[in-house]
């Protein structure tokens, strides 16, 4: 019998875990998951935020760009044209007239406006 190996092991600690060190080790893990899908959402907000801003800036650079043009070739601004006068929501401008090839006619004495209107919803040519 000295030769015989024991079936059952020494009494002591028994190897593994727990029920309560595995639910402590499940809890710490779920708020672990939980933060990190926070900043990850957090992340994908902002990535949608900044789309969006770019979104914005792009679409407002052609239209800018043409009233910088129009700006720039203008002979002056005119106080009043017509029914329009330039004041903080309206611009009157005088460009030189140009025929249908696109060629300036007579920069002395013929002209052209561009009246440019802000309302709430943008800024209109006229």
């Amino acid at each position: 019998m000295d030769k015989l190996r024991p079936i059952f092991k020494a009494p002591g600690r028994p190897k593994g875990f727990t029920l309560i060190e595995m639910l402590i080790g499940l809890a710490i893990i779920s708020l672990l998951i939980v933060a990190l899908l926070s900043f990850y959402s957090k992340g994908q907000q902002q990535f949608m935020n900044q789309n969006i801003q770019s979104d914005v800036l792009e679409k407002s650079r052609y239209p800018l760009a043409v009233i910088a043009q129009d700006v720039k070739s203008a002979v002056q601004v005119v106080a009043t044209w017509g029914s329009y006068t330039t004041s903080s929501n309206t611009l009157v401008l005088e460009v030189p007239a140009v025929d249908s090839s696109g060629l300036i006619i007579d920069v002395n004495s013929q002209f052209d406006y561009v009246i440019y209107r802000v309302f709430e919803t943008g800024v209109r040519q006229s």
